[in-house]
């Protein structure tokens, strides 16, 4: 297979996943993973001494889990909106740098042509234009409007809307023209929030203990959302943002004696004496968990098993599907319900007549820029396929065929950590931590995701929103979120209404006048939407 048999319809999914990944590639995110080996660790210490240690290594396993599920609990609607963002909004504009999901994008879905082109990524819009005006995509985005106003299943709408809304912001309070490139606003507010040593610093301080560490770590998300949203040096700070991207971004090394860690990251804020103390917590628990290896073999293999994961921390999972199999004259046929999919060489191990179930996973290594295809059996490896120009890695091959056995040492570790979290003594604490994460993660996302609504009309609003979304207030009318969803994957990459009245019926029979219609619907509950002027739209904040 080659790089033309990638489907662009696969490309908004795509950049979803490889901003996760991109903003998971940080100091914070480094710092979460972390905390998480070491919170495995001590759950395995903790059972294979058979609780010898008692309550305090019980509480040391406490610890550690909260820390991490903090960071994600705290940082989930932040991640997911900022993944959203780069799915339906984003698309490169005149400034001279490119974030990771967009370069990637480049030379797998254009092969080369994005970034080939003069000026630098001019040809990108059109290949986000062809993947974003679908009809596919606008049920997507439409899906999205429709999610539910709140943060208790991952805060997809309420992050969303919060980074619009810090785009606003930014762009008109703060007059910040370079967020006018939204890929460069994509890259901005990924940095702030993931470069943030000061945050790693409370993630990894250990003078605070279990619930304790919780205020810390609140404290400073509320900060850096609120000077983000109101710092008036924010288009001095782009200008400066931009020239580091330009000169090339600082390097840290974590180093022990069983392998290093490096990294990349922006200099926000870099000279404060926490910041400085971040990076050394961070370097320090890095040599705690890989300076010497454990005596116990059970132990040992988790380390191996974490090692792996950052010497493959490169590679992107973008999806895994399980499907029936059948080789017919030496090709293997990939099945769903009967139906053929594929075929392609059948492997050497399979016999003409076999037939079983495969998995099949798509993965993509941003050290190689390259995408792979990998199909399985019973845990074991048949083939892999190159679905760039790029060859199938011979480390990437091999990390499959040990997929098995980390599996089952993953779910081992993970039942320990589970059982641990679970011990009575621990009960109290545990169900007061959660309680608190999910109260401030309410109040940070609930309180900032609709900034504009009006304390009048505030409650009234989430209550209409709390299950369907925007639906409620656009009257129940399915087409009209339709409409919006449309509307505003035509915004994202500059084109005309009119580009997708082909495959959408507007509701209108001016695709204008329906937006025009949302915008006032939504405006009677103070909600920005759509900016509109001579007939034209300029910005869409949904």
């Amino acid at each position: 297979m080659s790089s033309s048999t990638i489907p662009l319809a696969c490309l908004p999914t795509f950049l979803h996943e490889a901003t996760h990944h991109w903003c998971f590639t940080s100091p914070v995110g480094f710092a979460s993973l972390l905390l998480f080996f070491r919170a495995r660790r001590e759950a395995m210490r903790h059972f294979l001494k058979k609780g010898q240690g008692g309550g305090d290594k019980l509480y040391d396993v406490l610890d550690a889990v909260i820390r991490y599920d903090f960071a994600q609990g705290m940082m989930r609607p932040l991640a997911e909106g900022i993944a959203l963002f780069a799915e339906h909004d984003a698309c490169t504009g005149f400034t001279e740098i490119i974030s990771e999901p967009m370069m990637l994008t480049g030379t797998l879905f254009a092969r080369g042509l994005a970034v080939r082109s003069e000026p630098v990524w001019g040809k990108l819009p059109l290949v986000l234009s062809g993947a974003r005006l679908t009809t596919s995509q606008i049920r997507r985005k439409a899906d999205l409007l429709m999610q539910p106003f709140s943060t208790a299943d991952g805060g997809y709408l309420p992050g969303y809307l919060l980074i619009k809304n810090l785009w606003l912001q930014n762009s008109l309070q703060l007059n910040c023209s370079h967020f006018a490139d939204t890929d460069f606003y994509l890259q901005f507010v990924r940095s702030y929030f993931y470069d943030d040593w000061v945050l790693v610093a409370r993630l990894l301080d250990r003078d605070w203990h279990g619930v304790g560490a919780l205020g810390p770590i609140s404290e400073q998300i509320q900060l850096r959302l609120i000077s983000f949203a109101t710092d008036g040096r924010r288009q001095q700070q782009a200008e400066e943002f931009e020239r580091r991207g330009l000169a090339g971004k600082q390097l840290i090394r974590c180093s022990a004696s069983l392998g290093d860690l490096q990294f990349h990251y922006d200099e926000f804020d870099d000279t404060s004496t926490e910041a400085a103390k971040g990076r050394e917590m961070l370097q320090t628990l890095y040599g705690e968990l890989f300076n010497d290896w454990p005596e116990d073999e059970m132990e040992r293999a988790l380390v191996r098993m974490d090692l792996e994961t950052l010497q493959f921390w490169s590679t992107i999972n973008l999806g895994h599907v399980s499907v029936d199999g059948e080789v017919v004259e030496r090709r293997l046929n990939f099945q769903e319900n009967g139906r053929r999919l594929f075929s392609t060489k059948a492997p050497e191990q399979l016999e003409d007549g076999w037939k079983g179930q495969l998995e099949v996973d798509l993965m993509v290594d941003t050290a190689e820029y390259g995408m792979f295809g990998f199909v399985s059996s019973g845990g074991d490896l048949l083939d892999s396929w190159q679905l760039s120009s790029t060859e199938v890695p011979d480390r990437l091959r091999t990390s499959r065929v040990h997929a098995k056995s980390r599996a089952h040492l993953m779910q081992s570790s993970q039942a320990m950590l589970a059982r641990a979290m679970e011990d009575e003594r621990l009960t109290i604490e545990r169900t007061h931590a959660y309680r608190e994460l999910e109260r401030l993660v309410e109040g940070i996302y609930g309180e900032r995701g609709l900034p504009c609504v009006s304390d009048a009309k505030s409650a009234q609003v989430r209550k209409l929103m709390a299950v369907d979304g925007f639906l409620p207030l656009l009257g129940g009318d399915l087409r009209l979120l339709a409409d919006a969803a449309a509307a505003s994957l035509c915004v994202s990459v500059d084109c005309k209404l009119e580009a997708v009245s082909s495959f959408h019926r507007w509701t209108r029979d001016d695709p204008l006048e329906a937006v025009s219609h949302i915008a006032s619907a939504l405006g009677d509950w103070d909600i920005p939407s759509f900016a509109i002027e001579d007939r034209a739209i300029f910005g869409s904040l949904i």
